[in-house]
């Protein structure tokens, strides 16, 4: 295994590295202002996760009986070491990228289903941004803790979603009601 400072140059110069949500906080140092301590006890967290994994697949590869080492929880590690507001800030990082992806998405197929006729774009796009952002968030919340309170949390975005995108699944759900009354009737 690489030195730590090897390590942290790797992932800040975006090469070659383990893609571990360790690497994905330690990326973001600047941004989340990382003291030298939360970073230096990020990448031990990041260094031991990847031995794990390694000795797992060399177990594994040996035709070892015994069971697979688990590996611990990297939300639970992270929010032991960054504060909430970092936390929260990171998920923004990372999600940012994906939610406006999404955001374009959404504007494509409102478009294709002609529901951006009388939207201004300039408007919307943000506002899609921000609840695809919200959503990837709650999301990533609820898959790593999977409690009732990020269940809610997801619920909650859901509720929230703007009004353009309930009629967009309006028509989705419609076209497929359709389509299965078809192929119904086919047979």
């Amino acid at each position: 295994m690489e030195p730590p400072i090897l390590i942290r140059a790797k992932i800040l110069s975006d090469q070659k590295h383990a893609n571990n949500k360790y690497a994905s906080v330690v990326k973001f140092e600047k941004e989340l202002d990382l003291t030298k301590n939360q970073i230096d006890t990020l990448l031990a967290k990041y260094i031991a996760f990847e031995k794990i994994i390694i000795e797992n697949k060399e177990n594994d590869l040996k035709g070892s009986l015994s069971p697979p080492k688990p590996l611990p929880s990297e939300f639970d590690n992270i929010t032991q070491i960054i504060t909430p507001d970092q936390f929260n800030k990171w998920l923004t990082l990372k999600n940012k990228n994906e939610a406006v992806k999404k955001a374009n998405q959404s504007l494509s197929a409102l478009e294709s289903e002609g529901l951006t006729k009388n939207a201004d774009i300039q408007k919307l796009m943000p506002e899609l941004a921000t609840y695809h952002l919200k959503l990837l968030i709650a999301l990533e919340k609820n898959k790593n803790w999977n409690t009732s309170e990020t269940r809610f949390l997801v619920r909650d975005v859901e509720q929230k979603k703007p009004e353009i995108l309930v009629q967009l699944d309006a028509i989705k759900r419609s076209k497929a009601k359709n389509e299965n009354a078809k192929n119904a009737l086919a047979w």
